[in-house]
């Protein structure tokens, strides 16, 4: 069974992560719920310039690629599935240098097996996950943007402090953590 996973906020904490940097470059403090654009521009944390700044450092800095932290239970719970043979597939919006500055965090998690494939920017996820079973992302949007897709997986939201007041109407689920995640997933194979 083939299980699509997206990277930031599901397996990667990156809202956590921006939130660290916005503490280190800038001196402020914004809980990592908070750390979305529309937050922290409608609030005047930040300009559209210097919120795109911030972005730059999340994605693609080397220097602070080496603060990221992985999701809580996501390492153990994949090794699992992995371990009872099902496949992956991260599907996501980093370009492939922004690929790259994950790799080091997912293989000291011995992760190092998740295929990742990178979609521009705006564009649909849906050709990545042509032949995925489930997909698992933590941003609403993406997931309406699959619900047109021909053949399409079950579409999950991972329930996060920041998307707690998505609308979930269309979508087959909402996952609280792996462990939950795991247990869905097994539940397939009955």
């Amino acid at each position: 069974m083939l299980l699509g996973l997206d990277c930031d906020g599901v397996l990667v904490k990156i809202r956590e992560h921006m939130s660290l940097i916005l503490k280190l470059t800038r001196g402020i403090s914004v809980p990592y719920y908070f750390c979305t654009r529309t937050y922290l521009l409608s609030n005047q944390i930040l300009t559209a310039e210097q919120y795109e700044d911030l972005c730059q450092l999340v994605y693609h800095s080397k220097d602070y690629a080496k603060l990221l932290s992985i999701q809580d239970g996501a390492a153990y719970w994949l090794l699992k599935l992995n371990e009872l043979g099902y496949q992956f597939k991260v599907a996501t919006h980093r370009s492939d240098d922004g690929i790259a500055l994950v790799l080091p965090l997912l293989s000291r998690y011995g992760l190092e097996f998740l295929p990742f494939q990178s979609i521009p920017p705006k564009q649909s996820k849906a050709p990545a996950l042509f032949g995925c079973y489930a997909y698992l992302d933590d941003d609403i949007q993406v997931l309406d943007l699959l619900q047109e897709m021909p053949a399409k997986p079950k579409l999950y939201l991972f329930r996060r402090a920041y998307n707690i007041e998505a609308d979930i109407n269309n979508l087959d689920g909402v996952i609280h953590s792996w462990q939950e995640y795991f247990a869905l997933v097994r539940s397939w194979s009955k």
